[in-house]
């Protein structure tokens, strides 16, 4: 808790939490609004995130008011304010009380045999804890993504209890019982989930495609994958057994003691012989759920088929594509491409015979050019002089200058 409350702006100073951790003013005002709203703002998101990180309890999802400010304790002072965030946020329904949540008996308190800290709070004559309904919103689609996003075949969406808080776990979701308890009522009062109780164990379906009932199928499946679970789990440790008792098979051979070492060896024996047997009980089971999966897929194929099948037949079947509307359809094209071309050949013979009429001759080329040299020559130019000055004239014309 200490290391997410270093990480708050505004709660590191003595000043800033001195301001932060101090009673709110008896009401809201217009001068007091600023940092009223600033300081509920940050309890908040700080009790939001608290919450979200299990920092408060085992739970993800419950914020109990026991004990509150002590777990916000910082330098030596505790909020003051906190009854009144809780109050805001019970107004604003964003904290529920779970018995508001829970409109009749759990189905999961009923699947477990442990009295459930759930229960316990539904018994309480004054609530405590409160669900913190945006993070449950928040949980609840998250699961329902990884879900559908990893899901493959149908039966992916089946899951006996404990196999789905593995899988949940895998995807860096974890919750304890009373999460998930409060979690699947909330999510099967919003129909995106169905139970099924067994002889020995609970299943769960997320919905899919409007789909959500549980059959005997969805149950012998999730029998199944509990075993094969089961015997990896017994494979596991057999592994180990031997690796060990190979180990020490070694040791004692290395140190003399050659009967401690054969009785090693035999007990590696036994349990190889129980290994390989679990080994083939496994492969088997796998490939029966390989099957199983295979033929779920076969069947959304089939069923894909008949979907086209039906979809194209209901298209032929329309007054457009009867044969006699095709035919008639085709023979009017044709008359009417008929008649484009008539048109576009009557526009062509029509624009070569325009551009004919329009091109001038080489003869009416030549006599234009011969009437401009007629009119060049006609104009009045100066003449040339007819005498050359000789070269006596121009050195006494020289000479006469430079006198």
């Amino acid at each position: 808790m200490q290391q997410y409350l270093d990480q708050l702006d505004n709660y590191t100073l003595e000043e800033d939490i001195g301001a932060m951790n101090a009673r709110f003013p008896s009401e809201r005002t217009e001068w007091n609004s600023a940092s009223y709203d600033e300081k509920l703002q940050f309890w908040t998101l700080v009790l939001t995130e608290a919450t979200k990180q299990g920092l408060l309890s085992d739970s993800h999802l419950l914020l109990s008011t026991n004990d509150l400010s002590n777990k916000f304790e910082r330098q030596g002072m505790f909020p003051l304010c906190l009854d009144t965030v809780i109050a805001h946020l019970r107004q604003k329904k964003t904290l529920v009380d779970p018995r508001d949540l829970q409109k009749s008996q759990s189905w999961f308190m009923s699947a477990v045999t442990a009295p459930l800290r759930w229960s316990g709070i539904l018994s309480q004559g004054t609530v405590s804890e409160y669900v913190f309904m945006p993070l449950l919103q928040q949980t609840a689609t998250q699961i329902m993504d990884i879900v559908k996003k990893q899901a493959v075949h149908p039966s992916d969406y089946v899951f006996e209890m404990q196999e789905l808080k593995n899988y949940l776990m895998q995807h860096h979701l974890q919750l304890n019982d009373q999460d998930m308890s409060m979690l699947f009522d909330y999510m099967a009062q919003q129909g995106l989930l169905t139970t099924r109780q067994s002889n020995t164990f609970l299943i769960c379906r997320f919905r899919d495609k409007q789909e959500m009932e549980i059959t005997d199928a969805h149950v012998g499946l999730v029998s199944m994958r509990k075993t094969v679970a089961k015997l990896q789990s017994q494979i596991s440790e057999l592994e180990t057994k031997i690796s060990t008792l190979n180990e020490q098979a070694k040791v004692n051979l290395q140190k003399g003691l050659k009967p401690k070492a054969i009785y090693h060896l035999k007990q590696k024996k036994i349990l190889m012989d129980v290994y390989e047997k679990r080994l083939g009980s496994l492969h088997t089971l796998e490939n029966i759920i390989h099957k199983i999966h295979q033929s779920q897929s076969d069947a959304e194929t089939i069923n894909s088929f008949q979907l086209g099948a039906e979809t194209l037949k209901a298209f032929l079947s329309t007054k457009e594509l009867q044969i006699d509307h095709v035919e008639s359809t085709m023979d009017h094209l044709q008359d009417v491409l008929a008649d484009h071309n008539e048109i576009e050949t009557a526009i062509v013979d029509g624009q070569e015979r325009i551009l004919q009429d329009a091109t001038l001759t080489d003869a009416d080329v030549e006599d234009e050019l011969e009437k401009m040299i007629e009119e060049e020559q006609a104009l009045d130019l100066p003449s040339v002089p007819s005498h050359l000055p000789q070269l006596q004239e121009i050195k006494e014309t020289r000479t006469a200058l430079l006198n």
